[in-house]
């Protein structure tokens, strides 16, 4: 063998090594690219549960509402002259229905930016989010003609998606690589 047919062979063993090297780097670039997808949706899951913990705060300031309103009993709207009398009683009143619907417009706009995971909250909120937004739809409408048009907006775009959507709730994927 001449040195010429050695450096041919050389030349030849090095192209097959490098066409090896680049698939192989492709593959490990698709497996990063995985991971890094299947942790991000472990994260946005595991978010929203925490979020569903941390909304446990709102009992007090619910539980302070159903008091006064009767919330839960109801079926229809609160009437707004009846949330204001309360308000006039009870000034506090208006924080907590504030708060409320702070917290739920927040946890909407979470789930509509796909920070958080829309199953997990509509497991944990839905039926809780829709009932407080029809029973303090009066108070919304009220103060946005009076402040803010767009107060509270994501917090009923998600209400009226839920409300449009069947409720059969379809099983998800597990988290990981593994099929």
């Amino acid at each position: 063998m001449t040195i010429n047919e050695a450096f041919q062979l050389a030349q030849i063993f090095s192209i097959f090594i490098l066409i090896f090297s680049v698939l192989y780097a492709a593959k490990q670039l698709k497996l990063t690219y995985l991971i890094h997808a299947d942790n991000h949706d472990w994260n946005r899951r595991k978010a929203a549960q925490d979020l569903t913990m941390q909304i446990n705060e709102l009992f007090s300031d619910m539980a302070a509402l159903h008091k006064k309103l009767n919330i839960i009993n109801r079926v229809e709207p609160i009437p707004i002259s009846e949330i204001k009398e309360e308000i006039n009683n009870d000034p506090s009143v208006q924080l907590s229905i504030n708060k409320v619907l702070n917290i739920y417009d927040g946890v909407a706009r979470g789930v509509l930016s796909g920070i958080y995971d829309r199953s997990i909250i509509e497991t944990a909120r839905k039926s809780t989010m829709i009932k407080t937004y029809d029973a303090f739809s009066s108070y919304i409408y009220d103060r946005r003609k009076k402040r803010i048009p767009t107060l509270w907006n994501d917090y009923e775009s998600i209400i009226n998606q839920w409300k449009s959507e069947i409720t059969k709730q379809d099983p998800r994927k597990k988290t990981g690589l593994s099929k």
